[in-house]
């Protein structure tokens, strides 16, 4: 078994906001950013009236209490990217 579990890797767009889900139950913390290094923006709902914004080449990393199942949304600022999540 690894000591990190598999990385995600969801596409992400300027328009919709992505559902970004653990399958771990065990995962306590994670590392988020994209792909390319563009900024993106992360909602507790699927509305984004409320984000926060991670700008260009920022590395998000928080600890998370929730089992398995939906973590945030995310959605790109201005480009189209893939947004990596590393749970451990």
């Amino acid at each position: 078994m690894a000591l990190i579990e598999t990385p995600l890797a969801e596409p992400i767009t300027t328009t919709t906001w992505q559902a970004i889900n653990s399958d771990s139950t065990t995962a306590t913390k994670f590392i988020a950013r994209t792909r390319n290094g563009n900024a993106f923006r992360l909602a507790d709902d699927a509305s984004g009236t409320t984000y926060l914004t991670i700008q260009d080449d920022e590395i998000l990393q928080d600890t998370i209490t929730s089992t398995a199942g939906l973590m945030f949304y995310a959605q790109a600022v201005s480009t189209a990217d893939t947004l990596e999540v590393w749970l451990s």
